[in-house]
């Protein structure tokens, strides 16, 4: 029979002599030489290859064997016929500003493992997420005097006080605080009771009213029965209040009046519980009303019937008692 039907492209090269089969039933011995693997075996077997995406150098590559190799933070793990891929510590995005001149602001966002060192000249700034990753969680609600002791005391007719705190972001519709009434059981007579509220924020030596609410309310009384029921003992005093307050510091600004006719009655507030006694300034330095325990803590130098606009820190008495006896408030959302 004719060899020329064997497939020498898909043998090795080999010596000697190979013994088949013939059609009928025969033997054929073939020369070795004639079995030897084609010079072009090599180019006609190469597998090709495109790389795409974010590459580095040539677009395609091939070849008998295939070599995959590691770059910056890549390490390539060998096991068996399995290949692994370890990627080191990234940054996903990343933002320069004033790059023009002076020293410039990189800004980066999800950073993974360690953080990236600093070069001469460049500030890294990070900004971290609320706890769980979120937004910054808004309250509902705020009473920062929660845990103090409170007794009944008076603060004054128009007298405005301030007591500075430092409030969460907070959203509020009302705010409330609490007062006292006792009256005697012969005793007639009609009330009316004026309250002021207002937060303010700080505007270089001064104090800006940032939103402030206020009520009025008048009663009567006839001796310990009827109506007074309603409103003997301690009581809230809520007045509708609905806004959202950001993170910062705030001084509580408050103001009380009372007119009476013909009544044997006392209204007083719920006051925090503190020493009576007056703060009188810096350790061996001479008294100074104006100065304060702690920065716009005190009582407005005059008496008013509401909330100024603006008031300067040297306006704010910190020597009276009364700063340390502030009313009791908190900022309510939803029932009270």
């Amino acid at each position: 029979m004719a060899i020329s039907h064997v497939k020498s492209n898909i043998v090795p090269d080999w010596t000697g002599t190979v013994t088949v089969g013939n059609s009928t039933g025969g033997t054929q011995t073939i020369a070795a030489t004639d079995l030897v693997r084609p010079a072009d075996w090599n180019s006609a077997h190469n597998q090709f290859y495109t790389l795409s995406g974010n590459t580095n150098g040539a677009s395609t590559a091939s070849g008998t064997n295939v070599v995959l190799s590691g770059g910056n933070n890549v390490t390539l793990i060998g096991g068996g016929a399995t290949v692994g891929i370890s990627v080191g510590d990234y940054i996903t995005t990343g933002a320069l500003s004033n790059h023009s001149h002076g020293n410039p602001t990189l800004a980066l966002t999800n950073l993974s493992g360690t953080t990236a060192s600093n070069s001469a000249g460049l500030t890294l700034s990070l900004s971290a997420a609320a706890p769980g990753g979120g937004a910054a969680v808004t309250k509902s609600g705020y009473a920062p005097m929660a845990n103090i002791p409170f007794v009944v005391g008076q603060v004054g007719q128009g007298t405005l006080q301030f007591q500075p705190e430092g409030f969460p972001n907070v959203q509020f519709d009302r705010v409330a605080f609490q007062i006292h009434n006792s009256n005697s059981s012969n005793s007639s007579g009609s009330h009316t009771l004026s309250f002021w509220v207002g937060l303010y924020t700080r505007n270089a030596s001064t104090l800006s009213l940032w939103g402030s609410t206020s009520t009025t309310v008048a009663l009567t009384h006839s001796g310990t029965v009827g109506s007074y029921s309603l409103y003997s003992g301690i009581r809230h005093v809520t007045i509708p209040w609905t806004t959202t307050v950001s993170e910062d510091n705030y001084w509580i600004g408050f103001v009380s009046r009372t007119t009476s006719g013909g009544a044997n009655g006392r209204y007083s507030n719920l006051v925090m519980s503190n020493v009576n006694s007056n703060f009188v300034g810096h350790f061996g330095s001479s008294h100074n009303t104006t100065q304060q325990l702690t920065l716009g803590q005190g009582v407005y130098s005059a008496t008013t019937s509401s909330l100024p606009n603006s008031v300067a820190f040297t306006q704010i008495r910190g020597s009276d008692s009364a700063v340390f006896r502030f009313p009791n408030f908190f900022f309510a959302s939803g029932t009270v």
